[in-house]
């Protein structure tokens, strides 16, 4: 810090005049350029896709001169405000309302560069929110509450959730390594050779090629050694998260939880406030306890009361509070990295437990695939395989035939799917078999659903036989069949058509697993135990 800041700064705090001196490190502040900080890692799609060799490896290590200076300047600037804040709780009236949308507007300012906020000074800015939000809302319990204040109040905690949308994401990393596992470049190499004789033999499968020429073991190897140094440089960055998320996560709940109090006190019955960032989500709502029943919203699809917890809720009238993170918060817990989507936290008071249905956001694998051509084999299968994540997960495959019109069975061809988890099935060959119906036809496709746990972590082997279909050469549109005689109409197909033609099967398929989970406080795991996925 200058000398001359540092002069300025400490004449207006003796002068008396502390929002002064608040107001000058926000101004301050607003003057940080910006110099790029991103971690450019090279990242595991790069290496798997081969778009980097071993010599263009790189891991960000180190800042720049410059990049350091801005983050030692938010340092201190964040350390004088924490000193002089921390006796806002033994004088909770020491700032007014609208002193607080300027000291969170000037913390705002010092941290609006995300990319110079270090995990080193996380633990204490949280802890500075804490205090002071806990301040503001000693300061706004006020009955009633002034309409004057409604706008100020609205913006300040437009900036606290700006605030804290910036911390979390630091806090937080983007992918969650098992760090139970330990990084071993023997086991990575293991994993990319089986995935690449997995790939092989499904390609000999469709082409009748030799399998060893199609796997490159020195490229395997190189990905192997690649893959390690960017996990090992991740890896580092995740035990201090780890370790900070465990300690800083019931503070960030208390912080959220307090500035939807002060919300609250803003609202009327019915009235909805919610404030979305990338990172983190705040909803906080006052409604009646029926309104409450199958409650559907952007954020779940219901939400009710469970068993015999209905008759807790003695007022007509509640506060509903939402927090939705786009990032896993709880990632200091046992299973951590099963859960892969956002997690959602439901408080209504009371100890009050929710029965909540959440919309399902996993992410599925796309590929477009041609069915297989060669006479020769006597399966007549399209193979494939895929991985389940997890143990519990369940599957979902989309299939949408080409040119597939539900309302015209002229070009239908029907499917039977056949699942395996140790070797490409057979027919006579399988752990699960399912034939398709028209019934199992929605909007993107036809659904095959198998429940969570029916095959455990690792391969699934899936094998898809177009079936011959129902000869409907003779069927005739409903409008045009109005015209035919009625003993016409009552014709039936045939039950097999005469030969298979594999080029009208062509379909697209889409392919993910799936599950859900909750947090367990008491053991500090993710488990599926008490969660159920619905189909």
């Amino acid at each position: 810090m200058s000398g001359y800041f540092m002069k300025e700064f400490n004449g207006r705090l003796k002068s008396g005049n502390e929002m002064s001196a608040i107001r000058l490190m926000g101004a301050t502040a607003s003057f940080f350029k910006y110099f790029s900080n991103v971690d450019n890692t090279t990242t595991e799609f790069e290496i798997l896709t081969g778009a980097v060799s071993p010599n263009k490896l790189y891991t960000h290590n180190s800042t720049s001169p410059v990049v350091d200076l801005y983050q030692k300047i938010m340092e201190k600037m964040l350390s004088l405000f924490g000193a002089d804040q921390e006796y806002c709780r033994s004088n909770m009236y020491r700032y007014s309302i609208a002193d607080y949308q300027i000291i969170f507007s000037s913390i705002d300012s010092i941290t609006r560069m995300q990319y110079y906020i270090k995990l080193d000074i996380l633990n204490n800015t949280f802890r500075l929110m804490d205090n002071l939000v806990q301040c503001l809302e000693k300061v706004t319990d006020i009955d009633p509450f002034p309409v004057g204040y409604l706008e100020t109040i609205n913006e300040t905690a437009t900036v606290i959730h700006r605030i804290m949308n910036r911390l979390v994401d630091v806090l937080l990393p983007d992918h969650i390594q098992d760090l139970s596992v330990p990084n071993d470049k023997a086991e990575i190499k293991e994993k990319l050779v089986r995935d690449a004789e997995r790939q092989a033999l499904q390609t000999a499968l469709l082409w009748r090629v030799n399998v060893s020429s199609l796997i490159d073991f020195t490229d395997l190897d190189n990905k192997a050694n690649m893959l390690y140094d960017v996990r090992e440089h991740f890896r580092k960055i995740q035990e201090k998260q780890v370790e900070l998320a465990e300690t800083s996560f019931p503070i960030i709940q208390n912080i959220l939880v307090k500035t939807q109090n002060v919300i609250l006190r803003t609202l009327i019955l019915g009235e909805r406030h919610e404030m979305d960032k990338p990172v983190v989500s705040v909803i906080t709502e006052i409604i009646t306890s029926d309104s409450i029943k199958n409650r559907t919203d952007d954020y779940f699809v219901g939400v009710q009361p469970s068993n015999r917890t209905f008759e807790q809720i003695t007022d007509n009238i509640v506060a509903m509070k939402v927090h939705y993170f786009k990032k896993n918060p709880l990632i200091h817990g046992e299973n951590a990295t099963t859960v892969t989507s956002g997690v959602s936290i439901f408080n209504i008071g009371n100890d009050i437990k929710l029965d909540v249905k959440l919309t399902n956001k996993g992410k599925f694998k796309y590929q477009k695939f041609l069915p297989l051509i060669n006479p020769e084999y006597p399966e007549k299968m399209i193979f494939f395989s895929f991985d389940v994540v997890n143990d519990d997960d369940a599957i979902i495959i989309f299939m949408s035939p080409d040119g597939f019109d539900i309302n015209n069975p002229v070009n239908f061809t029907l499917y039977t799917f056949y699942f395996s988890d140790d070797n490409y099935p057979t027919s006579v060959s399988f752990d699960f078999k399912k034939r398709i119906k028209m019934t199992d036809w929605e909007k993107i496709g036809f659904k095959i659903f198998i429940d969570q746990g029916k095959f455990g972590k690792g391969t699934c082997y899936l094998g898809i036989k177009p079936e011959t279909a129902p000869d409907y050469s003779d069927y005739i549109p409903s409008k045009m069949r109005r015209k035919r005689d009625a003993t016409q109409n009552a014709t039936t197909p045939s039950k097999v058509g005469s030969r298979f033609i594999p080029v009208e099967a062509n379909f697209s398929l889409i392919i993910f697993t799936t599950g859900c989970r909750s947090w367990d406080n008491t053991k500090k795991t993710w488990s599926s135990e008490v969660v159920l996925f619905l189909k």
